[in-house]
């Protein structure tokens, strides 16, 4: 008993040492001790395993020192209490959380119970086991105090945690909704501001819109305005027109204005409705102001043109008024000169009987004395037409080179028809009682031939129903007027020939700035010539007389004859003394050419009933080429004829067409190389140019603006 009593302290006292020498640094400190989350498991088995052992070594300690009986009732009951003490602290101890309280103090008292055992080892065992035993209850108890204590404490601090967690949570929350209601509020605000912006917004473009409907009403207000102020102005064009045609009317001294400014003049005062008519248009359906005003200002201008025309009308007729007068004088004076060179003449027939009968008598006392035989005649001289015969013969030979045979006499004989058409006429020009009808029948010719347009087949062909209309003596509305060609015998002649020279004029005037229109006054020509064959004649007339390179006919300077004149006969402008400028008119004549072409490549050109057709072509290309060239002329004419009705003549003749070409390129365009001075070389490098592109390709493309089968009927090209 005493080694097993020894043993057992000395496992104790080893136990008490390894606790006391348990290292710090495996404890952490709070406001109490705890085994921390490394060391706790091992600890937890350590501990009971501790007090399993100490319980039994101070079970035996007890019984070999104090030497008493199983059988003793006080120490059985003493052992059942300590036993069912020690069960209760095993069962307090293997719990984590009493484990932990009871470590706490467990150290602090661990020195004192060792002490007070070493007391009671060395004094009475009876007393020191009672006391003991006391002791170990009374600490048991306290133990079991401390450890409820302790529990109560830590769910104490459980419960202060959880309310300082549900303070903390509420606080959030509270700052949470604290912070929601200011962004509310930040919210609102901004909403507001932005409501305000919106506001203001909305106020500006009210603002705004208000400002543009007063501008745009301004504008609007200004438009009308201007758009009144055109009107205005048109019908004061309108009334200076009437009134300069009623000048014309009014004037009894019509018959000494030369015709041909009047018929300018005419023309002229046809154009400017036509042009303030169609600026009208434009004007009204116009929205711009910047647009208005150009119109506007247009219409100021020819204002200005109806002024300048006006005075010039009063100039010519006050130069008619005094030729008028003049010629009155004249003709008094030629009068008092007939009469005394009649009384003169009378008298010189008197004395020239009376010589002639002393002659006569002379003459028979003569005869009595010679024996002449009466049969006597005298041999026969050279007559006159033996030497005009031959001298026309050179003249014919002279001329092969400028024009061939034939082309000669077409062209004689269309300008002896033309001279006596226009002839016919003269009459009716002159005599101032059909002033304002020969205006009306001015207007009826030239207002549809102005207002010709690709707008639709209908609408040209509305122009040359009109047209044919007024040549076949019907009648016709001009100016809100009715009027025909019957109220004068010659009236028709001169409709003719009017719309005759007018669409010829269009080449020269029209389609050399706007080739594409070529097409247009084609379609008329051909329309009339067919109605009316003497009107084609009167057309082709024109063509010769504009331009008689058109014939082609290089009309040769004569001896004698000036320069202007010679360049008149060419159909060069010539405006005092001053003639004009090639190139411009080159420009003139290649929109003539191009209007010939036109109407030899219209519509039908290559069927019979076409009055003149694409064989027209061939015979007047083949004339040229058989002439000698001219610098400049001939290779324009070449040129712009080819371009246009070149892809019907390759249609036609195809093969013959092709091989004229070659000989072109290889032939002819040296020869006219020759004869063109370097400063002379644009048109006839143009024309090589496009001889070459023919050539290689083997086509030539239709023109631009050709009215083809697919555009009279629909109206689209």
């Amino acid at each position: 008993m005493a080694v097993h009593g020894s043993e057992s302290e000395v496992l104790l006292n080893e136990t008490l040492t390894a606790l006391q020498t348990t290292s710090k640094g495996r404890l952490s400190y709070d406001t109490d001790w705890k085994i921390n989350a490394e060391f706790s498991n091992q600890l937890s088995c350590s501990f009971e395993s501790f007090l399993n052992e100490s319980w039994d070594s101070l079970g035996g300690i007890n019984t070999s020192l104090l030497g008493l009986e199983e059988n003793n009732s006080d120490t059985s009951s003493e052992n059942e209490a300590e036993s069912s003490l020690m069960t209760e602290l095993n069962d307090t101890a293997k719990e984590p959380n009493n484990a932990v309280g009871i470590s706490v103090n467990f150290e602090s008292e661990n020195e004192h119970s060792i002490k007070q055992y070493n007391d009671d080892c060395r004094g009475n065992a009876e007393q020191r086991k009672a006391e003991q035993a006391r002791t170990l209850k009374r600490r048991m108890k306290n133990l079991k105090i401390e450890c409820e204590q302790t529990l109560r404490n830590k769910e104490e601090n459980l419960a202060e945690k959880k309310r300082q967690f549900e303070i903390e949570i509420k606080e959030l929350q509270r700052q949470d909704a604290e912070e929601l209601r200011r962004r509310k509020v930040e919210l609102y605000k901004e909403a507001m501001a932005y409501k305000q912006r919106l506001d203001e917004i909305f106020t500006r473009s009210l603002t705004e819109e208000s400002l543009v409907a007063r501008e745009r009403e301004q504008q609007i207000a200004v438009l009308e305005n201007l758009k009144k102020n055109v009107t205005l102005l048109y019908q004061q064009v309108l009334r200076n027109i009437e009134l300069i045609q009623q000048k014309f009317a009014n004037s009894k001294h019509m018959s000494f204005v030369d015709a041909q400014v009047a018929e300018d003049i005419a023309t002229v005062l046809d154009r400017i409705p036509l042009k303030a008519e169609a600026e009208l248009s434009k004007c009204e359906a116009s929205h711009d102001i910047s647009d208005v005003e150009d119109h506007l200002e247009f219409m100021r201008k020819l204002i200005q043109a109806t002024l300048s025309i006006d005075n010039k009308v009063g100039h010519i007729l006050k130069l008619a008024q005094e030729k008028a007068m003049a010629a009155a004088k004249k003709r008094e004076s030629e009068e008092a000169e007939r009469i005394k060179f009649e009384e003169a003449k009378q008298q010189e027939q008197v004395k020239q009987q009376q010589e002639q009968a002393k002659k006569l008598e002379a003459n028979k006392k003569l005869s009595e004395k010679l024996s002449v035989p009466k049969n006597e005649e005298r041999l026969p001289i050279a007559t006159p037409q033996t030497s005009k015969k031959e001298s026309k013969t050179t003249t014919a030979q002279k001329f092969i080179e400028y024009i061939s045979d034939k082309a000669l006499i077409e062209y004689m004989e269309l300008q002896e028809h033309l001279n006596t058409v226009q002839a016919s006429f003269k009459g009716f020009i002159s005599d101032s009682k059909y002033t304002k009808y020969k205006f009306d029948l001015q207007k009826a010719v030239n207002i549809p031939i102005n207002a010709l347009s690709a707008h639709s087949p209908s609408q040209l062909n509305d122009k040359i129903h009109r047209l044919v209309s007024l040549l076949s003596g019907n009648n016709v509305e001009v100016g809100g007027r009715r009027v025909n060609c019957k109220t004068h015998p010659s009236a028709m002649v001169f409709c003719k020939d009017l719309v005759a020279k007018k669409l010829v004029m269009q080449g020269a005037q029209q389609v050399s700035s706007n080739p594409q229109s070529a097409f247009l006054y084609a379609a008329v020509i051909v329309g009339i010539w067919t109605a009316f064959p003497d009107v084609g004649k009167l057309i082709l007339a024109h063509f010769h007389r504009s331009y008689p390179y058109l014939v082609p006919y290089y009309i040769p300077q004569v001896e004698g004859q000036s320069n202007n004149d010679y360049h008149k006969a060419l159909g060069y402008s010539v405006n005092n003394d001053k003639i004009e400028d090639e190139n411009h008119f080159l420009k003139k004549f290649s929109g003539t050419v191009q209007l010939y072409a036109a109407v030899v490549s219209s519509k039908g050109a290559a069927t019979p009933d076409h009055p003149h057709g694409i064989d027209k072509g061939w015979t007047w290309l083949a004339r040229t080429l058989n002439l000698k060239p001219h610098p400049s002329v001939t290779a324009t004419m070449l040129f712009e004829f080819i371009k246009v009705a070149g892809h019907l003549l390759m249609e036609r003749y195809r093969k013959q067409f092709q091989k004229l070409l070659l000989m072109l390129y290889k032939d002819f365009i040296p020869a006219m190389d020759k004869v063109t001075p370097p400063e002379k070389q644009g048109p006839m490098q143009r024309f090589k140019d496009f001889l070459d592109e023919c050539v290689k390709t083997q086509k030539i493309p239709m023109p631009k603006g050709y009215l083809t089968e697919r555009w009279w009927h629909s109206g689209h090209f």
